[in-house]
């Protein structure tokens, strides 16, 4: 997972607004981890590098739960603490490797848009099982290599998919790690979610440069992207929404 060194206090500020989704897309995201949670609800929930903390509150709303965000960097932490505080959810410093959590205590645990920066991942597929309880459920939304689909930026930056494409873990070698752990899937659901309501709202995300894959392109690749979505959001008479296809992941802690 990403350190402290890597978000700094700059991009943590930035994340938030980097990283947004459209209130009907965060609904969207809410509700169909409420479909894959089972019966009954769970009572505690883990939102396992929650980062600023963005579905960590809507979890605690949505399941009437305790939410502990687990998050590595402080100064992501700190804009969580500051910004999305509630009184069912609990921000912690630790990481997947070494969730800070007794065995057996969280009945779900979100995996958003995390398990490609993990450090070991046989090893926080085991910390993850650890702190699940038999019959709990664990949701992993990620991209994975292999899947046939691009990502929105790669319209804009080129070299994204490629180098994401070498980057990302497959899902057949993410779910091995979680088997070895003692966790069983139960299917995949994708569909096609708006990341964007217009290409003004998407280029004004962009523009914060909170993507993980810029670090990897060079400087005259993303000013040439960022140059010609501006174009296109400059000319937009009619909003159109920004779709990008999403999967996720489910799996549970069979009972024995």
């Amino acid at each position: 997972m990403f350190s402290d060194a890597e978000y700094s206090e700059h991009v943590a500020a930035a994340y938030d607004d980097g990283q947004h989704l459209p209130p009907h897309t965060m609904r969207q995201w809410v509700d169909l981890f409420v479909r894959h949670a089972g019966h009954p609800g769970p009572r505690t929930v883990l939102d396992l590098g929650c980062g600023t903390g963005r579905f960590t509150p809507l979890l605690a709303e949505a399941f009437d739960a305790l939410v502990v965000g687990v998050e590595p960097s402080e100064p992501m932490l700190t804009v969580a603490r500051a910004g999305r505080s509630h009184p069912r959810v609990d921000y912690r410093g630790g990481n997947a490797e070494s969730i800070p959590l007794p065995d057996a205590s969280c009945d779900l645990t979100l995996i958003f848009q995390v398990v490609q920066h993990f450090s070991d991942p046989a090893r926080a597929a085991a910390e993850t099982a650890r702190v699940t309880r038999p019959g709990g459920r664990v949701l992993i939304h990620g991209f994975f290599a292999g899947r046939g689909y691009r990502r929105a930026h790669s319209a804009y930056f080129p070299s994204a998919h490629g180098i994401e494409e070498s980057r990302l873990p497959g899902m057949a070698e993410t779910i091995g790690h979680f088997t070895a752990a003692g966790l069983r899937p139960g299917g995949t659901h994708r569909w096609e979610m708006d990341l964007a309501t217009s290409r003004k709202a998407y280029y004004e995300r962009l523009s914060h440069r909170a993507l993980s894959i810029f670090q990897y392109l060079s400087e005259s690749e993303i000013e040439s992207g960022l140059s010609t979505l501006r174009a296109e959001a400059d000319s937009e008479t009619v909003p159109r929404p920004v779709p990008q296809p999403a999967e996720l992941l489910v799996l549970h802690k069979p009972h024995s």
